[in-house]
């Protein structure tokens, strides 16, 4: 799970790029975003991937590369990852 902070009045721009253009990629199990209702330029995104390897391998494509430089220009902030290893619940299989 991952905390980033849009620039004021980015966020709406941020959720659409997250949702559309990262969302299926292969060996990703489960791809969340949500709002943060404290911080109007807050958003959570939480990942469960099959491997870390599929994780950094679904970053490579240039096309992924590509919306990750526009992500960042809209980003006041992306803090550090909280990482866990998920071993069961509802969309794990």
């Amino acid at each position: 799970m991952t905390r980033l902070a849009a620039k004021p009045g980015q966020r709406d721009a941020v959720v659409e790029l997250l949702v559309q253009g990262l969302a299926n990629r292969p060996g990703c199990l489960s791809y969340i975003v949500g709002l943060d209702p404290t911080d109007l330029n807050g958003l959570w995104v939480n990942e469960v991937w099959v491997s870390a390897d599929a994780h950094k391998a679904a970053m490579e494509p240039a096309a992924v590369k590509a919306l990750s430089v526009r992500l960042w220009d809209m980003l006041a902030a992306m803090h550090d990852p909280i990482v866990t290893q998920p071993i069961g619940g509802r969309g794990l299989g």
